[in-house]
């Protein structure tokens, strides 16, 4: 496989980064008129397209010289299956290592949480770059950054409370979504959530299919579970996350 950077030999993305994408508009829109520079956060355009530069060649060295010569060696090791519970291969294990101590892995949380603290538009980047190397190992990277749902949506205690763990590399992020007789058709799900006189939730139905929904590795997964807790003809408007 070609080791390079992943990031400054991908003549597209250069031509995107330098030539096409409006980054002061960009720039502007994601940095909240740069209030998150007592978090670290740059203070003005140039130094968040700067910021934003570096973490990509960083991502890019990592994925080609670093993670991109052991692919093959994951191909052939696979996957197995021992009471009841993934293992995946050791050298994954190690791979997924060296990104999180490379403080690249969470970077869809913002920086107040620990996280990278980039637009969507570096995040894609960085999606395509791990990509390249290899889809599976992308996606054991990435999982955890489905967890950025809590940061757009959950309470101010749950996002204190977890968000920084998932940042830290403390836990992987897998959704519960399929079920033995929805997968794309999650509109009628059947897994049925029942809130009780004191408000708190009970979940009743099957998941399966569920991407890390073991874990990885000695790593914990924390489930967001899709439920319905509407009524049972009550389409997508009735489902909620948990």
């Amino acid at each position: 496989m070609i080791q390079n950077n992943y990031f400054s030999d991908n003549q597209d993305i250069q031509d995107h980064f330098v030539h096409i994408l409006p980054w002061t508009e960009i720039i502007l829109d994601y940095e909240n008129d740069f209030s998150g520079v007592s978090e670290g956060g740059p203070s003005n355009p140039s130094e968040a397209k700067e910021y934003y530069k570096t973490v990509l060649e960083t991502v890019g060295d990592l994925a080609g010289n670093i993670l991109s010569p052991h692919v093959a060696d994951l191909d052939r090791e696979g996957l197995k299956f021992k009471n009841g519970k993934v293992e995946f291969p050791p050298k994954m294990l190690e791979l997924v290592s060296k990104v999180i101590e490379a403080g690249v892995q969470a970077y869809g949380f913002s920086r107040k949480y620990g996280g990278l603290g980039i637009p969507w538009t570096v995040k894609s980047f960085i999606s395509e770059i791990f990509y390249r190397v290899d889809a599976s190992l992308a996606i054991a990277i990435g999982c955890v950054n489905l967890a950025e749902i809590l940061e757009r949506h959950a309470t101010e205690q749950m996002k204190s409370d977890w968000i920084p763990h998932f940042a830290d590399g403390k836990f992987v992020c897998a959704m519960g979504l399929t079920e033995p007789d929805h997968g794309s058709d999650l509109s009628n799900l059947r897994t049925k959530a029942t809130k009780d006189k004191n408000g708190n939730w009970t979940l009743n139905g099957t998941k399966r299919f569920i991407t890390h929904g073991c874990g990885f590795g000695d790593l914990p997964a924390v489930l967001l579970t899709l439920a319905r807790s509407g009524e049972i003809n009550s389409g997508a408007r009735g489902l909620s996350f948990f």
